[in-house]
């Protein structure tokens, strides 16, 4: 190999978040953050048991709300 040729080899150094059972992400930067914001209304997602949609994003402030879908109203004695 010729020395113009040569390029160097990087490593993986974006930051990462560890959020427990859910796993390790890569950190994102503003551009990524506004284009899931531009995606998320209307996405349906589950957190355990029960299923919510995103049905407001506040872009200003970075916040979604989201509806609980498969909420049971039957309580158990």
């Amino acid at each position: 190999m010729n020395e113009n040729e040569t390029e160097e080899i990087k490593k993986d150094e974006t930051p990462k978040v560890d959020l427990g059972e859910l796993g390790s992400f890569d950190l994102v930067n503003e551009d990524e953050i506004n284009d899931v914001l531009d995606h998320l209304e209307g996405i349906i997602f589950k957190f355990k048991k029960c299923m919510f949609r995103i049905s407001y994003v506040n872009k200003g402030k970075r916040t979604y709300t989201a509806v609980l879908l498969n909420e049971n109203t039957e309580q158990k004695n």
